[in-house]
């Protein structure tokens, strides 16, 4: 029985030379076999200035655009939780091509950006690390452990099940502590706000009407400061904090 590489070489060859020969074409017949790619392909590798498997796979075979990505659904890694809605891809303005990856994963519980960009996407609220940043009961087998102690097991962890495509480190910013220089961890958690964005307008506009010393602070960096506001978080977690007085309506409950 022939090679089925031989056979798929020689049908292909020779229907399409034959269609052509039969609506005119004067074609020349020359026997080929599967291997008569190779020096094609090696010619592509000698331009790239790429060889082996290894090096076509993290080269890439085709370019896309991030956004051709976007609504598309993906099985996780790990399946600790299962949340109703998740795991698929999004797009949003502070992912870079130039540093990092060039994707981000998306935490809602452990970055504003992340939670900003969950709520607007409708994504599930997921929450596997407790207040001391060690992974709950649901995180086998990292459960109890801090999370900034589980990097290096993770990664073998994937790699195991191959499914680690590449490893790397590389630079990025990070929050740290300014007493201690510890690493920090962003924890989603209920907190008081005032609703200064209600009021967003009167405040650029009552901005405008005051003498300001030195007078560029206006337009400034008040006036910027004002343009990008937020609800004011006046929350504090410190043991010194100041008590905020808050009264209830036995009635309403407002």
């Amino acid at each position: 029985m022939p090679h089925i590489g031989h056979v798929l070489g020689r049908v292909i060859k020779d229907f399409i030379c034959r269609y052509k020969t039969m609506i005119g074409y004067k074609v020349i017949r020359k026997a080929g076999w599967d291997t008569h790619g190779l020096p094609v392909e090696l010619g592509v590798e000698k331009q790239l200035g790429i060889s082996g498997k290894q090096e076509i796979e993290k080269y890439g075979v085709k370019e896309y655009k991030g956004v051709e990505f976007v609504g598309a659904r993906y099985e996780a890694p790990f399946s600790f939780v299962t949340p109703e809605h998740g795991h698929f891809v999004i797009e949003a303005d502070f992912v870079s091509d130039t540093s990092g990856t060039g994707i981000v994963h998306i935490a809602p519980a452990h970055g504003e950006d992340d939670y900003r960009a969950a709520r607007r996407n409708g994504i599930s609220m997921v929450q596997v690390v407790n207040k001391s940043g060690c992974y709950t009961d649901e995180v086998v087998p990292f459960t109890g452990r801090f999370v900034k102690d589980c990097g290096v097991d993770i990664v073998k962890n994937l790699s195991q099940r191959n499914l680690l495509f590449h490893k790397e480190k590389y630079e990025h910013s990070y929050p740290f502590c300014w007493r201690c220089h510890s690493p920090l961890l962003y924890y989603a958690m209920e907190s008081w706000f005032i609703k200064t964005t209600a009021i967003k307008d009167q405040l650029i506009a009552n901005n405008k009407t005051v003498k300001w010393y030195p007078d560029h602070l206006r337009d400034g960096r008040f006036g910027k400061f004002l343009e990008v506001l937020v609800d004011w978080n006046i929350s504090r977690n410190r043991y010194w904090g100041t008590p905020l007085n808050v009264w209830v309506c036995s009635q309403c409950q407002t």
